[in-house]
């Protein structure tokens, strides 16, 4: 185009006009074979769209990434929770055959609230209504990775007991688990979770999930003065639906016996009924 712009401009005639036919255009293809000195050329005839679709789809790729890289991000916590419950139910050591579970319930709970478990929880869930919990500290096997004794923990147990704390909230590894017991709830369609709130949480420290069990799902409040129902309300909380089969005994690494911290995971010793 700039090559006829400037003919046109200057007056410049081809002198030999037999060869005028010759030079002919190769693009567009709308004016492919056309002699260029017969072409009507516009500047948008001239653009190449090549660098634009480039862009965009350069520009799509980016925003594609982003979006898969924040719902990988997102839902971090259940990719990991299916990659081990299926390396887990590969190696057979979760729910046995008949529907039974190695625990009536795990404890999720903040490390800086294990006092209130050792003090208050296991004797009166454990000792006294004969409960079979697994704690973390005392029935996780040593040098296995977190998220995997997260994984077996929930799945191995009938319900799962969530200590809630400011300090429980702040938690990666607690909000960890969280996650993963309520996905355990959602997918099984099973009133698995057993909601303690210690404390109050403040709202800087409640995630979406938090909030929403927070405020759809009725939970048990720790109340020194009123430790009676409250305890009530808990063993009923954990109370097996009729015709389940007790507790098994078993470890967290397959099999029946001790577990892996050599100390048995269990309130009275054995595999009978718990008490109301």
């Amino acid at each position: 185009m700039w090559f006829i712009e400037h003919m046109r401009n200057n007056e410049i005639s081809v002198v030999d006009i037999g060869q005028v036919n010759a030079s002919i255009c190769a693009s567009p293809e709308s004016l492919h074979g056309v002699p260029i000195l017969r072409a009507g050329l516009s500047p948008a005839d001239c653009i190449s769209h090549t660098d634009l679709i480039f862009t965009l789809s350069m520009v799509a790729a980016i925003a594609l990434s982003v979006i898969v890289f924040a719902l990988v991000y997102r839902g971090r916590w259940y990719i990991r929770y299916y990659i081990f419950l299926i390396r887990s139910r590969r190696r057979r050591y979760l729910e046995l055959a008949d529907g039974s579970y190695a625990y009536d319930a795990f404890v999720a709970h903040n490390s800086n609230d294990a006092s209130w478990v050792v003090r208050h929880l296991l004797p009166r869930i454990e000792t006294e209504g004969r409960y079979r919990l697994c704690l973390h500290q005392r029935d996780w096997p040593i040098g296995r990775e977190i998220s995997e004794n997260i994984v077996e923990s929930i799945e191995a147990s009938r319900k799962v007991i969530v200590v809630l704390s400011n300090n429980f909230a702040q938690s990666q590894w607690c909000r960890m688990e969280l996650e993963m017991a309520n996905h355990r709830r959602l997918s099984n369609w099973q009133n698995s979770l057993v909601l303690v709130l210690l404390e109050t949480i403040s709202p800087e420290n409640q995630n979406a999930t938090l909030r929403i069990l927070l405020t759809t799902h009725t939970y048990l409040e720790w109340n020194e003065r009123a430790q009676k129902k409250f305890w009530r309300a808990l063993r009923k909380a954990l109370r097996p639906p009729k015709g389940a089969p007790p507790t098994q005994m078993r470890s967290m690494q397959g099999g029946r016996g001790m577990s892996g911290g050599g100390v048995v995971g269990a309130g009275g010793g054995d595999s009978s009924q718990p008490n109301d």
